[in-house]
């Protein structure tokens, strides 16, 4: 099914229709439309037929309308409906139809029945035609694009790679990541490495829908789907090769150090359910440990949250270099965004898994008998089981009390408990942080919510 709706002076309104059910039998009561991603929503007039029969249930459809300026529709890339927890997509273009005349083209994904025709079919042919070609290749970004989009080759996002200017390529999209290097919570480092290149799977694999939503503004426009030349020169020295190991000959000791600065963190990465799973972690055992590192990686059970179980399978350790934007040189120097810094005291805040990056730094002070640098330790979890490493703080505490403090915050307790219960507040930290100086560091590793309560309070 195709319609034209062609743009002239006669046809300045178009009425948007569908239809909407929620299953259950539940009552629908809202319907919005949203024409640029999911920013907007338009509030549609419902046409609601159907009475509750005598157990107050719903079971048929009701449609739905919203008048539109043709205006409106020139800049939208797709309309789009979710149902049935599939997507159905109508592709709009701005195309010259009948006899020059401009009109905008809203293509359905087949044609009813077994009539030919539909966005789907086409670019199932186009697959299948590149297929055959033996020199060529189909772009892996030959999604939909806006017309109205910039559009960019392989060649003008590679010249762009350096902290002055950072491009990436995402699900077909170009987006300019330069002026948020400094604002990235996992540093300079994380978005440097991927600069030019599609880092599409591995940007799925970590971020969450608020992140998403925000790259939005990055937005620059898409990558050219016209088709490339095979690569027939080596894969770039960043890109990640699956290579079977055939053999192996033990010719040394294990005397290597991981090598991993202090403070700076590692991705572990697996296949799960055929999508890519990467999680970073910052190693628990010393730096100058030889033949072996530590991580301190807590288990979601399955029914629980997420299934962080499945790691202990099939697991592969993906290292492309030291990431993060902090790292402890020593006795009190630290590199912060590469800028060097110097602090005597250090006021910390983690909760959960976010103890690791700070447990190391202390580990590394705490080693070195020259290092008089003091440490003030506010630690947040859900329970007193879910404290990660608390033993070895607690010895810390005893052996090192000149240089390191501990104080630990829980959601709910046991009786006895001597620790505080609750949240984060502000009372706790002017209690048992240090008071902000020109020679006292702050570093938090918090969930974003935690953060921003405390910022708030703060």
């Amino acid at each position: 099914m195709q319609e034209i709706l062609p743009i002239n002076s006669f046809t300045m309104q178009y009425l948007l229709k569908g239809y909407a059910y929620t299953g259950g039998g539940r009552k629908l009561t809202r319907v919005e439309v949203t024409l640029d991603v999911r920013k907007t929503w338009r509030v549609c007039k419902l046409d609601r037929t159907e009475k509750p029969n005598k157990y107050g249930k719903y079971c048929c459809w009701c449609f739905w309308s919203l008048e539109l300026e043709v205006m409106n529709l020139l800049g939208t890339k797709e309309i789009a409906g979710l149902m049935n927890n599939c997507w159905f997509r109508v592709k709009t273009n701005v195309a010259k139809p009948h006899k020059g005349e401009i009109g905008i083209v809203f293509e359905h994904p087949t044609q009813p029945a077994n009539q030919p025709g539909g966005w789907m079919v086409k670019e199932k042919h186009l697959e299948k035609s590149l297929e055959k070609l033996p020199t060529l290749r189909k772009s892996g970004s030959t999604q939909s694009m806006n017309t109205s989009s910039k559009m960019f080759t392989i060649s003008e996002v590679k010249k762009h790679c350096t902290s002055d200017s950072t491009w990436i390529i995402i699900h077909g999209h170009v987006y300019d990541c330069t002026r948020f290097l400094k604002d990235h919570p996992g540093g300079v480092d994380s978005i440097l490495i991927n600069a030019d290149t599609d880092c599409t799977e591995e940007f799925d694999a970590i971020h969450s829908d608020k992140a998403k939503q925000m790259l939005q503004d990055f937005r620059i426009g898409d990558l050219m789907s016209t088709c490339r030349k095979l690569i027939t020169t080596p894969p770039p020295p960043r890109e990640k090769i699956s290579c079977k190991l055939v053999s192996k000959t033990s010719i040394s000791h294990d005397d290597q150090l991981l090598g991993l600065p202090v403070g700076k963190h590692i991705f572990l990465c697996t296949t799960i359910n055929d999508k890519l799973c990467m999680r970073a972690y910052t190693p628990t055992s010393s730096v100058d440990e030889v033949g072996f590192s530590e991580l301190v990686i807590k288990v979601y059970f399955k029914a629980c949250t997420p299934s962080s179980q499945t790691e202990d399978s099939c697991l592969n350790i993906w290292t492309p270099s030291p990431l993060g934007h902090i790292e402890y040189t020593a006795r009190g120097n630290f590199l912060v965004h590469r800028k060097q810094r110097f602090a005597k005291r250090l006021a910390m805040l983690a909760n959960g898994t976010g103890i690791t990056p700070i447990y190391q730094v202390a580990q590394t002070i705490l080693k070195d008998p020259e290092d008089r640098t003091k440490m003030h330790e506010v630690y947040a979890n859900k329970t007193e089981d879910d404290i990660l490493l608390k033993d070895e703080m607690d010895v810390w505490e005893k052996t090192h009390c000149d240089r390191f403090k501990v104080w630990y915050v829980v959601g709910t307790a046991r009786e006895g408990w001597g620790y505080s219960v609750g949240f984060i507040t502000e009372s706790i930290t002017r209690e048992h942080l240090p008071e902000t100086s020109r020679d006292a560091l702050a570093f938090f590793d918090l969930w974003t919510t935690t953060y921003d309560s405390i910022r708030s309070a703060t």
